[in-house]
């Protein structure tokens, strides 16, 4: 039996910027981004509307981004979070553009990856990033435009000094039917339930519903405070740090306060000064917050929800984070994923559900748990979570057999295993795909496994995670060698995967040498057995570790 959200409401049928901009929920003064570094430095919804308007105007005026293209131009996002970002990325969309994401840390093979598979027109990035866009340019067959955004003096142009902020405005074309509505508008890569990572479609209808779903969410507190603050710390390559930096704040009202992640000192005091509202994070920065020598002294009883996704967040880090908190607000899990273009379920404001839980469906969403077959199986039966409603993805950018499998009769098959009880609260139990979860970030075993090959002296290999108590994955390689392999083998591996791939897919769990990859009769790794072997290869470590000390 299926658990369903709430029926969703409200949503109209307009375009993105027009529900962005046009609601009347927020004054054109009201700040949308600032930074939280230097909070001189920010964005009203007045301002904003007049960027995206002046920049989509440049960009189509010369000849960047041609709304008329039968393939609709796609610009590449290789920035770290800033406050003219966001506009940035609402300008490419009114432009009749595609915005697709990449990590601000990808290294040139990465991106390079990107640039083959897209075909950009253009690749914007900061300050930080543009050695990385220049490298990958010179490198790459296909030649785009590199495009430096820069905050600090609001700046959105090429390295030769020419901006593209038109001097004049030109609003955004209001027309809307089916197929603009369904159309990508936005690109962000996901190793999806199997293989490399491809870049997911999702759509402006997509997007809308989203923000309808968390609207309806967050309405409890919404009609209280006018205008909400929440600490921006999240990725904006992910679903989850684009959805939450670029079309929450506008869309629902809330103030951004950009925080790098690692900045903890800086996240504490920020929630407690400015007493947000709202936060959206990841374990990874939960267990950096409750270890933080200035955790205790923190006011955060003004939070009135605060949610965690991407990865199992123990219970301890739950329960600490909630002992903070007012009386009825709880730190609880989330869930969603790339392909239903943020989250699936959630624990609403003020209501405390099982701690193991990642909560219920969103408005407009269902969920069933299905057999091996497709079956649906009845209530705390075990098998995979399918997953139905508007913000499910239309597939994968120019991968239409891939779509094909992951999605039937607009139910989308996540890999993930669960249950649902008899309240309609959803567990995840494990995963039926074979992706890495580390940091909450996706890890492809497959595309890890590429790069490994290339090496002189891999005859053989294969990836998986090992996982911590935390419920992370540290991706872990296990390597068949050639003859006369040198001794330093194990750690070459390693240092020529770290210089390939992002810090987040570097070989964390290590490198071990094995005579054969277990596989079945077709020739598809065995990444259970490896998974299994990965286990106690790091309990022997763990243990000889404890008998030196």
């Amino acid at each position: 039996m299926a658990s369903q959200g709430v029926h969703l409401t409200g949503v109209p049928f307009a375009n993105l910027l027009s529900v962005l901009f046009e609601s009347n929920h927020l004054s054109e003064d009201q700040v949308i981004w600032r930074n939280g570094e230097d909070e001189k430095q920010f964005i009203t919804k007045g301002t904003a509307r007049q960027l995206v308007r002046r920049i989509s105007n440049g960009y189509v005026s010369k000849g960047l981004i041609s709304p008329k293209n039968s393939e609709r131009d796609v610009v590449i996002i290789l920035s770290e979070n800033q406050v003219i970002g966001f506009p940035n990325i609402l300008a490419v969309i009114a432009a009749g553009g595609i915005v697709a994401t990449c990590p601000w840390q990808a290294t040139i093979p990465e991106i390079l990856s990107r640039v083959r598979i897209l075909r950009p027109r253009a690749i914007v990035c900061s300050k930080q990033t543009l050695s990385a866009a220049v490298s990958a340019l010179k490198l790459s067959s296909h030649t785009f435009e590199i495009i430096i955004q820069d905050s600090s003096t609001m700046h959105v142009g090429n390295n030769d000094g020419m901006s593209y902020i038109s001097d004049t405005e030109q609003a955004w074309d209001t027309t809307w039917n089916e197929e603009i509505a369904n159309r990508p508008s936005v690109l962000v890569f996901s190793s999806g339930t199997t293989g490399t990572p491809k870049g997911v479609c999702i759509s402006q209808r997509n997007i809308i519903s989203m923000i309808f779903q968390l609207r309806i969410l967050l309405h409890p507190i919404t009609q209280k405070t006018q205008q909400l603050k929440m600490p921006g710390t999240l990725d904006s390559a992910h679903v989850a740090g684009v959805f939450l930096n670029a079309f929450l704040p506008l869309g629902v009202g809330i103030e951004n306060f950009l925080v790098p992640a690692t900045n903890i000192d800086l996240l504490l005091r920020k929630l407690a000064e400015h007493r947000m509202e709202v936060y959206f994070t990841v374990p990874a920065i939960l267990a950096r917050m409750s270890t933080h020598p200035g955790f205790s002294a923190t006011d955060l009883k003004n939070l009135k929800f605060i949610g965690t996704g991407a990865a199992r967040t123990p219970l301890e880090t739950q329960q600490l984070i909630s002992s903070k908190l007012a009386p009825g607000v709880f730190c609880q899990m989330a869930w969603g994923m790339t392909e239903i273009t943020f989250l699936a379920t959630i624990h609403p404001p003020g209501v405390q559900g099982p701690w193991e839980s990642i909560g219920k469906p969103l408005a407009g969403n269902s969920i069933k748990i299905c057999d091996l077959e497709g079956n649906e199986l009845p209530i705390g039966e075990s098998g995979e979570i399918y997953v139905s409603g508007p913000t499910v993805t239309n597939g994968y950018y120019h991968a239409q057999l891939v779509d094909h499998d992951a999605k039937k009769d607009g139910w989308f098959r996540t890999g993930d295993l669960g249950n649902v009880d008899e309240n309609g609260y959803v567990y995840v139990s494990g995963r039926n795909k074979d992706l890495i979860k580390y940091n909450g970030t996706q890890v492809s075993p497959e595309e890890l496994e590429k790069i490994i090959m290339k090496h002189d002296y891999i005859v053989d290999t294969g990836v998986v995670g090992t996982e911590l108590e935390d419920g992370n994955e540290l991706p872990t390689a296990f390597v068949v060698l050639k003859d006369g392999s040198p001794a330093s083998i194990v750690q070459d591996v390693i240092e020529f995967t770290a210089r390939q791939v992002s810090p987040y897919k570097r070989l964390r769990g290590g490198v071990y040498v094995v005579s054969t990859i277990p596989k079945n009769a077709m020739g598809k790794i065995q990444h259970k057995d490896l998974r299994e072997l990965a286990k106690q290869r790091f309990k022997l470590a763990r243990n000889n570790q404890k008998a030196k000390l």
